[in-house]
């Protein structure tokens, strides 16, 4: 949760300057992030494939970021997480 709350924090922050257009996606791809974490936790189910055409978008420092998120995942989910 603690690396969650961090990388949500630092969204939200780099995004509060961005050009409006940019605000508007972000605002509408997070609604759409809680509403799909909403429907998985009635399911007890996290989780799902990052589409192909997405991750073609996203530049070397995302895609390093995303490695990490999905590396401290699995340990959490594993139980092997030093956070």
């Amino acid at each position: 949760r603690e690396l969650g709350d961090k990388y949500v924090r630092s969204e939200f922050k780099a995004h509060k300057s961005a050009p409006i257009g940019q605000v508007k996606e972000f605002a509408r791809q997070w609604k759409e992030y809680v509403y799909t974490i909403d429907l998985q936790a009635q399911k007890g189910q996290f989780g799902k494939p990052l589409d192909p055409k997405k991750a073609g978008f996203l530049n070397d420092d995302q895609k390093e970021n995303l490695a990490r998120l999905e590396q401290e995942a699995r340990k959490i989910g594993e139980g092997t997480s030093t956070a």
